[in-house]
């Protein structure tokens, strides 16, 4: 098909189908078939994915310079993802999944008949073990768009602040589109107080400061306030 007629008139209507069922703005979607990638143009965060050698390891060729991974039945293995999730420590990693059917479905049978090249099904069974690694991992597990909206605002985002007595008063400001990007990020806040209050974060509370430092979520362009208490 061709991209603009394809894009003008089916994309539009399934756009227009989605808004009317959900009953709620539609801001971006992404698709693939084949190794082409068709992105609405009011996607704020968006990957390409491209395949460069045998195992399905997917180019960075994103906004953000993400490294992602197409998730199949051969690749990766359990250890290899394992290995994978390991060292990619401090930094952002994509994992795609395409197909979810039994082993013994005939919907498995059929794509994994060999008539396609490229099928990227994994089982359930497989990808529930895959699913414990990453519940393991101690990662922060996103959609793209969110992990993009993040990235973007941590781009374009400044701390202000001042202080009152024993009170801190910080705000995240930026000048992006409010109604697109408001994913809260993450602050270190590091105090000799024994505990910090918290408001006007997405975890207020009392926290106890045992290492001297605490993270708190923050959403953009909204003020937090941090009441340092000494005993």
């Amino acid at each position: 098909t061709e991209r603009n007629s394809f894009s003008n008139i089916q994309i539009d209507r399934l756009k227009f189908d989605l808004e009317q069922q959900t009953r709620r703005k539609v801001r971006s979607y992404y698709f693939q078939h084949g190794n082409q990638v068709e992105a609405h143009h009011d996607l704020p965060f968006g990957v390409k994915l491209n395949a460069i050698n045998q195992n399905n390891i997917v180019s960075k060729t994103d906004f953000q310079n993400l490294k992602a991974y197409r998730m199949t039945h051969q690749f990766p293995k359990q250890f290899e993802l394992d290995s994978i999730i390991k060292s990619g420590a401090g930094s952002w990693m994509i994992f795609s999944y395409y197909h979810f059917f039994k082993k013994d479905s005939k919907e498995y049978r059929f794509i994994e008949s060999g008539k396609y090249a490229n099928t990227y099904s994994v089982s359930p069974y497989i990808f529930e073990r895959q699913a414990r690694l990453f519940r393991n991992s101690d990662y922060w597990m996103a959609t793209v768009s969110n992990v993009g909206k993040y990235l973007t605002e941590k781009k374009y985002s400044t701390i202000t602040s001042s202080s009152y007595g024993n009170m801190v008063f910080l705000t995240l400001v930026n000048q992006l589109d409010k109604q697109v990007y408001n994913q809260p990020l993450t602050i270190e806040i590091t105090s000799a107080a024994q505990r910090l209050k918290v408001t006007g974060s997405m975890n207020d509370g009392i926290f106890q400061n045992r290492n001297g430092k605490i993270y708190i979520h923050v959403k953009p362009n909204q003020e937090v306030k941090i009441e340092k208490l000494y005993n």
